[in-house]
């Protein structure tokens, strides 16, 4: 097995590249990484692409990051250093525009209450010229790991850790929006692949459910053991639930749990994407 490069341990952001026309395949495997990154307590990021836009929340988009080499003595004096005071933690996304004269830099904030608090002042620019090339600090820079390392980085974790990783990826690229609910799947073919106990899809949705900044979210399932299909949910609308035929339905603590009888995962899953507009 290849191992994990020897920096890793050390890097805090940490980004998933993709190729913009990913298959079925990588865009789970992304998922997988993405979650069992997080379980390390990296900072993830994930590439943005038209297939990601529809799954992932914005704030975890991002386009592969350049990574410069180690800045050489000739570039000394040729650089500057451009500062935004006090807007670092209202930026979920960054870009660039390059003409031949300008070069114009575009800010995404994450929420409305940043723009508020900007409406009525812009923030502090500094551009100062650098005199040494910049020190970055190991923990500072972002390595771009690619769904290939999925397997090393899954082998580090704990084996349950590894199956609940693999669970929630797995629902996390079904994911399509419906009526304002992310919804996706987990076969019951996938339950008997990773040998997953009955808590094992709880711990996989509070993990979606993080990633997805606890939006609402709905996962089909069934069980290898047994015949019913399943939906849970995390804060669903309650018109959403009008619209599925849920028996013995049971609400806890924001969770949705309810059973469909008569009617496969897939099946259920397939009827209720048909009802987005």
């Amino acid at each position: 097995m290849k191992e994990v490069s020897p920096l890793f341990p050390q890097a805090h952001h940490i980004h998933i590249s993709l190729p913009s026309q990913a298959s079925e395949s990588e865009l789970r495997d992304a998922c997988i990484l993405l979650l069992a990154l997080k379980k390390q307590g990296k900072h993830v990021t994930v590439e943005d692409t038209d297939i990601t836009k529809t799954i992932l929340p914005s704030h975890i988009l991002l386009p592969t990051p350049h990574v410069p080499a180690n800045t050489q003595e000739k570039d000394v004096g040729k650089m500057f250093l451009v500062s935004l005071k006090g807007l670092a933690p209202w930026i979920s996304k960054i870009h660039y525009e390059k003409t031949e004269d300008d070069l114009k830099l575009y800010f995404t904030l994450r929420d409305s209450e940043a723009s508020d608090r900007l409406r009525d002042g812009r923030p502090a620019i500094e551009v100062l010229p650098l005199s040494s090339p910049p020190s970055i600090s190991q923990d500072q820079k972002v390595m771009i790991a690619q769904t290939s390392e999925l397997p090393q980085i899954l082998a580090s974790l704990s084996l349950q850790d590894q199956v609940s990783c693999s669970i929630a990826g797995h629902a996390l690229s079904t994911m399509k929006r419906v009526h304002s609910l992310a919804t996706g799947i987990v076969p019951r073919e996938i339950f008997r692949l990773y040998g997953a106990q009955p808590a094992t899809l709880q711990e996989a949705a509070g993990m979606i459910r993080e990633v997805l900044s606890k939006a609402p979210f709905c996962i089909f399932f069934a069980k290898p053991e047994s015949s019913i299909t399943q939906f849970l949910a995390w804060s669903i609308p309650e018109a959403t639930s009008l619209t599925m035929p849920l028996t013995q339905k049971e609400t806890r603590g924001g969770w949705t749990l309810g059973r469909l009888p008569g009617i496969t995962e897939q099946e259920a899953y397939n009827s209720f994407l048909k009802q987005s507009p």
